[in-house]
């Protein structure tokens, strides 16, 4: 019986592809009793109850210095520390707080006990971005070079984990999102989902649109989403639904409801209803034409269910998403020019069939590349 804690960027509580990663985490490790591998999970969240109701797993709450000194000493009773999903490695850390709560400072910290008392430590199917401060790089270098396995979500990642931060001494492998495996709700069950949604009472070409609205809070983002919102209600005689991935309330679904305010036609837009998880947002994505999003795990959702996606580039990790389907943004967050995007919009939905066949076609080969994190684990045992 192998005891893991999983201490990832998907805390869970208020965004949904955090919630799908850990999801998928968790499946994974727990496939491995096939292969005679048992594991006992305890997963670090903001949602304890729910989340251990919902997976099965052990849970310790994540927000407070209690629980984060509750989560310290469980390292100590465990046998593998895994680290991973998200933008794990990130320079989102600031001031203190942020070897606590923030990235690369929590997993770091975490990382660097687990390796203190001797534990194994893997950082699993995370993502990799630009890291500025000298210090945290260079303590990033020396407390992850110690790690036991390292597995990458693309090439972007690796290549900034080992060229640009110099960690060479641990194993690393390029794998693909966790979420790129997550097990799928059967067509009767979305369906089913679908209909409590009230998704069905409406015939018109479903088109589901997505955008982070958090740090970037410009009035020519929500001017250039109002824009794209109507012409696909008026060229495709679409109706709109908002799907926000932040579920907090000052984040996309603000952002949102500011959207439809700006809309030409507003009747013809809704916002997806809490609650709802990640069975919901497939459920949406399945029952669409097409999915608009700048957040990467909308497009990777709706790539599962077999949506043709429309992908609006905000960070890189984005852009190296659709790359893996042979795929280039429509647009960029920062260059708004809504008169050259119509244009490619108009092609995703004119090329639907071959996008969906696209998607077809390296589903698997991604799925089976997010699950080698999980073969990797395995290695370290």
């Amino acid at each position: 019986m192998i005891r893991v804690l999983i201490a990832s960027a998907a805390y869970g509580g208020h965004n949904i592809g955090d919630d799908a990663i850990l999801t998928a985490m968790v499946e994974q490790l727990k496939g491995l009793e096939k292969s005679g591998i048992s594991v006992v999970i305890t997963a670090v969240t903001r949602q304890p109850a729910e989340m251990a109701k919902r997976l099965g797993i052990r849970t310790l709450e994540f927000d407070g210095l209690g629980p984060r000194a509750r989560t310290y000493l469980a390292i100590a009773t465990t046998d593998v520390l895994i680290v991973g999903g998200g933008a794990l490695i990130a320079g989102h850390t600031r001031g203190w707080k942020g070897l606590v709560t923030g990235h690369p400072g929590y997993p770091m910290t975490m990382v660097a006990l687990a390796k203190l008392l001797r534990k194994r430590a893997m950082v699993y199917g995370a993502g990799v971005e630009k890291i500025e401060s000298p210090a945290a790089r260079f303590l990033l270098r020396k407390v992850f070079d110690r790690a036991d396995m390292i597995t990458l979500r693309d090439e972007d990642s690796k290549k900034r984990l080992v060229e640009d931060l110099g960690v060479r001494r641990a194993p690393v492998v390029t794998t693909a999102d966790p979420v790129l495996a997550l097990q799928i709700p059967s067509d009767q069950e979305m369906d089913a989902i679908a209909v409590r949604l009230g998704l069905e009472t409406d015939k018109r070409p479903l088109v589901v649109i997505n955008f982070a609205y958090g740090l970037d809070r410009r009035d020519t983002l929500i001017d250039f989403i109002a824009k794209t919102a109507d012409y696909a209600i008026e060229q495709f005689g679409a109706r709109i639904l908002f799907v926000p991935m932040n579920i907090l309330p000052s984040t996309d679904r603000f952002g949102m409801s500011q959207v439809i305010q700006r809309m030409a036609a507003p009747d013809s837009a809704s916002i997806l209803d809490l609650p709802y998880t990640h069975a919901e947002v497939l459920s949406a994505a399945h029952r669409s034409e097409l999915v608009i999003s700048s957040r990467m795990h909308l497009l990777i959702m709706a790539s599962l269910v077999g949506t043709p996606i429309c992908g609006i580039s905000r960070v890189p990790k984005v852009d190296a998403f659709l790359e893996r389907y042979g795929l280039e943004a429509a647009a960029n967050t920062e260059e708004l020019e809504f008169k050259s995007f119509r244009s490619n919009l108009e092609a995703a939905w004119k090329e639907r069939s071959s996008i969906r066949a696209r998607l077809e076609a390296g589903k698997n080969v991604l799925a089976n590349l997010a699950r080698q994190s999980a073969t990797c684990f395995t290695e370290i045992l």
